[in-house]
């Protein structure tokens, strides 16, 4: 029995309800309250912090700002901070609000998907195929997490997937040129987030230029070489701008360069952590198998393949390897170095589907959507479990806990008469950003190496008001002694220690927004 496929207002109204019940299933919507924590509490306070500087010091979108003042000024390159901004202008309109980035975030995620559905339905011509694809791809564990996160991938991942479907629906469009404007710009856009981006850009070339009459194919490629010509320009400007604003500015924020292996034994090495570390996360291997097997079939059966899908597919594979090899170093401790090519994914997910229904048998076609059904419930208990452990404090994926109380320190810090305006020495962080974000404070952190120095240093400047010290960070041979210092202790509960700094006896005080050009991570 043929399942019929229903009316298009019908279908809309099942992509919404299905969506919604995966949020809720997974545990999404109840991420959407908290405060930046587990896994990558780092890289999301960074994000945070820049957003939360726009609201709160100055819209100047040309020049990003995060709360440590390492540098003197806070000033920092980064990439295209379009997240950020956006967010910046909620926080303006309705308040800062936190929930308000996660909800940002979210939406372009759920859009990522709609398009993702509209792509898979694109290829196959079939709703319930398509629907399964859909949400077998939203079941990445990895996905799932930072669906409702800080940090910018999910949402360059989903203007490139916006993107590819703009551009195939370009070729048979009569308003050919009109889409590939918004091609232009959505791809621009998703690269500007993250270069990672560009990977698409080969395929995505290459894909269109072979749709195009044989007779008058360069002729009918020239706008898209144009397109592309821009992306890459406003791309590559940003990020030299990024650059020049980080070294201009003394700023080590946000990595701005290519970290490749140095050694065989270097790149098998990353991956050895990689593998024992996340690479579950992704998908689970079998399925993974799945797709590979589906690739090499479509490789060695010319019949059977999706000649279109396989170029795509083939494209991306080339790219993406090179992008791996440029950034392999920083994949040993960044899931999310990998969302970007999660395209790749889509399509081989896309093509192996097409594959085997173009085996022709209904039991085969039966099999495959039971094979659907099986794969989407079981990467479904992976991505709850993982986002419910990732939240959960006693858990070794949650990262560190030793910040969490300092998710409610704002008013603590007011009521010991620390005012939003007055710097403060964070001791001990073992990042630039995690506590002073938290505090919504500006100032420095001091980690445990040399803490000692480097404490004397930021104390002696005279640039900063209070000491703000987490007893609950120490390692057991490390601790703070505020003895011998001209610090006044002035609250004292729940791990924390305040303590105001008497400027007038200091014995050198260095002129205001002097930087002192330490290292955040000293």
């Amino acid at each position: 029995m043929i399942i019929p496929t229903p009316s298009k207002g019908i279908q809309a109204i099942i992509l919404v309800g299905l969506l919604f019940l995966l949020y809720l299933g997974l545990g999404i919507f109840k991420t959407i309250p908290l405060r930046p924590q587990s896994i990558h509490q780092w890289a999301q306070c960074d994000r945070a912090s820049v957003a939360l500087n726009y609201a709160q010091e100055s819209m100047n979108f040309f020049l990003p700002r995060v709360h440590n003042l390492d540098n003197g000024t806070g000033i920092t390159g980064m990439e295209f901070p379009f997240v950020n901004y956006s967010v910046g202008i909620l926080y303006k309109i309705f308040g800062v609000h936190e929930y308000l980035y996660r909800l940002f975030v979210l939406c372009f995620f759920t859009f990522g998907l709609v398009f993702s559905f509209l792509l898979a339905k694109k290829f196959t011509n079939h709703f319930y195929f398509s629907i399964g694809i859909m949400l077998l791809f939203a079941c990445s564990p990895l996905l799932a997490f930072y669906s409702s996160n800080f940090l910018p991938e999910p949402v360059s991942l989903s203007l490139a997937i916006i993107a590819w479907y703009t551009l195939i629906s370009s070729i048979d469009s009569e308003k050919k040129f009109q889409w590939l404007i918004v091609w232009c710009i959505l791809f621009s856009l998703a690269s500007l987030i993250k270069i990672s981006a560009l990977i698409n850009l080969p395929a995505m070339m290459i894909y269109y230029f072979f749709q195009m009459p044989e007779k008058y194919r360069l002729r009918k490629s020239l706008p898209i070489i144009v397109g592309a010509l821009i992306s890459l320009g406003v791309t590559f400007s940003w990020y030299k701008y990024a650059i020049f604003l980080s070294n201009s500015e003394h700023s080590e924020m946000f990595l701005l360069q290519s970290r490749p292996p140095q050694s065989f034994s270097e790149f098998l090495e990353v991956w050895d952590e990689v593998y024992k570390i996340w690479w579950e996360r992704v998908y689970e291997n079998f399925l993974l198998f799945i797709l590979v097997a589906g690739i090499l079939g479509s490789l060695l059966f010319s019949k059977l393949r999706n000649s279109k899908l396989m170029g795509i597919v083939v494209v991306l594979i080339i790219t993406i390897a090179l992008f791996l090899y440029l950034m392999w170093l920083q994949l040993q401790h960044h899931d999310y170095y990998m969302i970007p090519l999660y395209t790749l994914i889509l399509f081989s997910m896309i093509l192996t589907v097409e594959f085997i229904r173009k085996l022709n048998s209904k039991w085969i076609t039966a099999t495959l959507a039971l094979l659907l059904v099986v794969g989407i419930s079981y990467q479904f208990a992976m991505a709850k479990n993982h986002i419910r452990t990732s939240y959960k404090t006693d858990s070794w994926k949650y990262g560190s806990i030793h910040f969490n109380n300092f998710f409610d320190m704002e008013s603590i810090l007011l009521n010991s008469g620390v005012q939003t305006k007055d710097r403060v020495i964070s001791v001990f962080d073992h990042s630039p950003e995690i506590s002073l974000y938290l505090m919504n404070r500006k100032g420095v952190t001091v980690s445990y190496r040399k803490h000692k120095d480097v404490f004397e240093t930021y104390l002696n400047s005279g640039l900063f008001s209070y000491v703000v010290y987490n007893t609950q960070s120490n390692y057991e041979d490390v601790s703070f002694n505020s003895d011998g210092y001209p610090i006044k202790e002035v609250f004292n509960n729940n791990g924390i220690i305040i303590y105001k700094i008497e400027l007038d006896s200091l014995p050198n005080k260095m002129k205001v927004n002097t930087p002192i050009l330490l290292s955040p991570w000293n």
